[in-house]
């Protein structure tokens, strides 16, 4: 098996073909956006004018002043775009896209990575290695390139978080402590990370839980560097109060606009509980996390330790798309579910293609806003379903991934053709 290993990984094809795929598309983008007038950059501009008021100490949340696209998130968040503000809009723009590509890039580096067992088996009776991570690649790329695209055309940072997620575990597989830190630093763009501590309680894995927090109140004084202290205070209660209007704005289960799973429950299944929208998403979260328990145990006998850390994680970011109903573009968070099928799947599996061709369909296909098939989407609330069938998808490959594959961990100088 290690002549096998040094065989896939003595050289960097794949990483250079993923790098400049991202850049060239980057660039054709940019291209097209600049030819069209459509390069805008909205949230982005939010960003950018946010971490300039940063340096200089001033208020962060001005909603009469800035309207529609107005800051919302931590004062912390606001320093991560200081960088950009060394050069103008104008270019910081166009840094911006290639700096989402990047991460793109990085994001599918460390998924090769984390599912690096999976591929050392599946390559074994493979003549053309490359050829293969390329299809992996492709096969993983498409279904959501809808919102990478849209993430580049509004300069969004959901796949700076996903980043931020896919390091930090790929970090905890090496038992490097600062996964914690890479994972506070994601509680203060959005609080989607408290699935993750909660999958490190349920894991006895205090030392995890202690060491985030400990990091999310270290990050969280960072501002002081710039703010007085009574500002400070009155930035981070204006910073909860956004909170709070985000998640009584996404309190009502129906609408066009919500998309996650509450929604698609109250469509196909309605649960009466005296009218009660809370009770009614605390019964649905406890049935997540009641399946959630199952898989984690269904990890923990098939899979190795590290196959297992990969399996977890996808499955925690799944749940955080379905469970979060502020606009489609958080589903960039199935990255790695879909990755992890692509790479298990085979001409075989005759199932397990309908299901994933079905979901890939769904997500690739709703494209735009105004068209006839994105409104069939939002009325039938077929993104949420398009999650639940990778669920199921999830669930088969388990099958497929037992014993089959290697449980000796990858030694990080031995990285798939990607980082040598």
């Amino acid at each position: 098996m290690s002549v096998f290993k040094n065989e896939i990984y003595k050289n960097s094809r794949m990483r250079e073909f993923l790098f400049f795929f991202f850049i060239i598309f980057t660039i054709i983008f940019i291209f097209f956006e600049l030819k069209n007038g459509r390069y805008w950059q909205s949230d982005f501009e939010v960003y950018y004018k946010s971490a300039k008021r940063a340096l200089l100490g001033e208020n962060l949340y001005r909603p009469d002043e800035d309207g529609f696209y107005r800051f919302k998130y931590s004062p912390f968040s606001a320093y991560l775009f200081i960088p950009f503000t060394l050069f103008s809009f104008t270019y910081a723009k166009y840094l911006y896209s290639f700096f989402i590509s990047l991460l793109m890039f990085f994001n599918f580096l460390y998924c090769f990575l984390l599912g690096s067992e999976i591929l050392i088996e599946k390559l074994k009776n493979k003549k053309n290695i490359n050829s293969y991570l390329i299809l992996v690649f492709l096969f993983s790329l498409l279904p959501l390139g809808v919102f990478y695209v849209r993430e580049l055309h509004l300069g969004q940072i959901n796949i700076l978080l996903l980043f931020l997620y896919i390091y930090s575990f790929y970090l905890l597989r090496h038992n490097n402590n600062m996964s914690f830190f890479i994972l506070a630093i994601s509680c203060f763009i959005k609080p989607y990370f408290l699935i993750f501590l909660m999958y490190f309680l349920y894991q006895k894995n205090i030392k995890a839980v202690f060491l985030t927090i400990f990091s999310v109140i270290f990050i969280s004084f960072i501002p002081l560097f710039t703010y007085k202290f009574k500002i400070f205070i009155e930035q981070n209660y204006l910073w909860f109060n956004e909170l709070k209007i985000e998640i009584f704005r996404q309190g009502s289960v129906s609408g066009d606009s919500n998309i996650s799973l509450f929604s698609f429950i109250d469509r196909y299944f309605p649960i009466s509980f005296n009218n009660s929208i809370i009770i009614k998403k605390m019964f649905i979260i406890s049935l997540c996390g009641l399946f959630l328990v199952y898989f984690f145990n269904k990890t923990k006998i098939l899979l190795s330790k590290n196959l297992k850390i990969f399996y977890d994680f996808s499955l925690l970011c799944l749940f955080i798309s379905l469970l979060t109903s502020n606009g489609k573009s958080v589903y960039i968070l199935l990255l790695p579910s879909i990755f992890i099928i692509s790479s298990v799947i085979s001409k075989y599996n005759y199932f397990l293609i309908i299901l994933f061709s079905i979901s890939c369909a769904i997500l690739g296909l709703d494209i735009g806003d105004g068209g006839i098939y994105t409104k069939w989407i939002r009325t039938y609330y077929l993104l949420p379903s398009s999650g639940l069938i990778l669920i199921i998808c999830l669930l088969i490959s388990l099958k497929k991934a037992n014993s089959n594959y290697i449980s000796d961990p990858i030694p990080l100088s031995e990285s798939l053709p990607l980082t040598k």
